[in-house]
């Protein structure tokens, strides 16, 4: 008898919830201030993306600049070395 009576308890639970959840977890359309907030999210992943766009091309420069600067030290060593040796 008990167990009956758990599994008919599950089921009501179960059929409660399910039915909660079709009535009123979905909308059908979205409404104004959810597109609003998707707009607004839209918009910040946009700005976020420049951004990150921004910084890699910023990145490549400097990698670069660094490349010359790093050729231009090894000229300046091998210069030195010359100079230093008689």
């Amino acid at each position: 008898m008990g167990n009956r009576q758990k599994l008919k308890t599950m089921l009501i639970i179960g059929f409660s919830t399910v039915s909660l959840l079709t009535i009123g977890g979905c909308a059908k359309w979205a409404s104004p201030d959810d597109l609003q907030k998707l707009e607004a999210a839209r918009k910040s992943v946009q700005s976020a993306e420049k951004e990150l766009a921004d910084l890699k091309a910023e990145r490549r420069q400097l990698e670069t600049e660094k490349q010359a600067k790093t050729l231009e030290l090894e000229q300046a060593k091998a210069e030195l070395q010359q100079v230093k040796t008689p």
